[in-house]
């Protein structure tokens, strides 16, 4: 069982990385947290657009990749957004 850590632990690091250059680049389009220009239901509706492109994904039968490319944007998201609440506490 202890052989397959690893992988599990870099693929969790991996992942983690992913949403990370996910979050800089949306820093980096529409800036930092805190949000004012956003209230929770606007956040609810970006979020609620990414998993339906991960729907689509999934019905197309896209390659693996562009599915993990659209669960990357809804745990962005969602990151974003529980930061945006924080900052604003």
């Amino acid at each position: 069982m202890n052989e397959y850590i690893p992988i599990t632990l870099n693929a969790r690091k991996v992942a983690s990385t992913m949403v990370d250059q996910e979050r800089d680049a949306q820093d980096a389009r529409w800036g930092k947290p805190p949000r004012e220009d956003l209230d929770p239901c606007e956040f609810l509706a970006i979020l609620m657009e990414e998993v339906g492109e991960v729907a689509k994904a999934l019905v197309e039968y896209q390659a693996d990749h562009e599915l993990i490319t659209e669960l990357v944007h809804v745990s962005a998201v969602a990151q974003q957004w529980i930061e945006d609440i924080l900052l604003k506490e």
